[in-house]
């Protein structure tokens, strides 16, 4: 009797023994699943089995033993907002490199980021993207940073007037071109007294930017003979000698300068270092820019001033369109680079060095990657 009971205990401990041979353990997430037979992964991490079948292993992880293990890794979140978000970005006239700049990032936006279509507009640049920016007509806009920060502020020349806006990033330099007509007699700022100047519209940041060049000089508009021109009626009126030379500030290389180094006879009025110092000083958004040779094949270096451009949010939009536009943009930035050469070095490190403060939504993307 003794005998059958032990063999009765001996047969049931080795059905035991089988019955947890065949059991299913399941693991889900990143760590170690021990176990003899069927262990099922999902996550990063090692799975170790022991036990007779198949190792199928996807992803990254390590499976030793025999058993059947199936991993799958953690995939990239979908780029894309919960439902679809349409904006607009205002830029600036379709020669100049805001607007060249602001559609490119449009597109890259748009190819990366599902659920968001955000289209370039047309503009007399920075002081209209500003007002459209704090309106709400448009919700993002490029624009200098010297009226950024004045709109922001509330101050000269937007008086008591603080706009509704917050910064996504600094985006490039602009470059204040001086250009004039070769055998004109102008040499300097100072010679442009009497004579034929372009200076950009009224109420422009180009025409804001030839005012402080010129009270440097001690002199205003009255002092000389003042063409409200455009980007373009500039060029156009410098080929056409309509003027004697013109004031500019845009992205540099631009296209239409480069044709008119190509196909008039013009010269560019550098600035010693002790001006641009002393003047950079007195207006501190400024900085010293240098075009070399070769960017509109001049004889010599031109020496000149540079003003940084930042890319500017309504203060209301919310933030996840914000956030997943600067995802859009800082995620591919082997993207933007080929938009043109102003972006083509644009750095994080740079980019959230904003002169106002940044909207919530490109906070939120920049401290995720540790940028801020």
């Amino acid at each position: 009797m003794k005998r059958l009971l032990s063999l009765v205990l001996a047969a049931l401990m080795i059905l035991s023994l089988a019955a947890c041979g065949g059991k299913s353990s399941t693991s889900t997430g990143t760590g170690t699943s021990t176990g003899t037979g069927t262990s099922t992964g999902t996550g990063t991490g090692t799975s170790t089995g022991t036990g007779t079948g198949t190792s199928t292993g996807t992803g990254t992880g390590t499976s030793t033993g025999t058993g059947t293990s199936t991993g799958t890794t953690t995939t990239e979140t979908v780029a894309e907002l919960s439902k679809m978000t349409y904006a607009s970005m205002a830029t600036g006239n379709t020669t100049g490199a805001m607007y060249i700049i602001g559609a490119g990032l449009c597109n890259v936006i748009n190819q990366n980021v599902k659920n968001l279509d955000v289209t370039a507009q047309v503009t007399a640049a920075t002081v209209e993207n500003i007002g459209l920016c704090s309106t709400g007509d448009c919700e993002v806009g490029t624009a200098n940073s010297n009226f950024t920060q004045w709109a922001y502020q509330g101050v000269d020349p937007f008086e008591g007037d603080p706009h509704n806006i917050r910064a996504l990033c600094t985006l490039y330099p602009s470059c204040i071109h001086i250009v004039v007509k070769e055998g004109s007699g102008i040499k300097s700022v100072a010679d442009m007294a009497g004579k034929r100047i372009a200076v950009g519209p009224p109420g422009s940041g180009n025409r804001l930017v030839s005012k402080d060049i010129l009270e440097y000089y001690n002199m205003t508009f009255d002092d000389i003979k003042a063409y409200d021109y455009t980007n373009s009626e500039m060029i156009d009126g410098l080929k056409d000698g309509d003027i004697d030379g013109f004031i500019l500030m845009v992205g540099a290389p631009l296209s239409s300068i480069i044709d008119l180094c190509m196909t008039t006879n013009v010269e560019f009025i550098d600035m010693d270092d002790a001006m641009r110092d002393d003047f950079c000083a007195k207006c501190t958004y400024y900085a010293p820019l240098d075009l070399p040779t070769d960017m509109y094949g001049t004889k010599n270096v031109v020496h000149t001033l540079g003003l940084m451009n930042s890319l500017i949010v309504n203060a209301d939009v919310p933030d996840d369109v914000v956030y997943w536009m600067t995802r859009g943009i800082f995620d591919h930035l082997d993207e933007v680079a080929k938009i043109h050469v102003l972006v083509a070095d644009l750095k994080v490190e740079e980019a959230v060095k904003t002169c106002i403060p940044m909207h919530p939504g490109a906070e939120k993307y920049f401290k995720e990657i540790g940028a801020l």
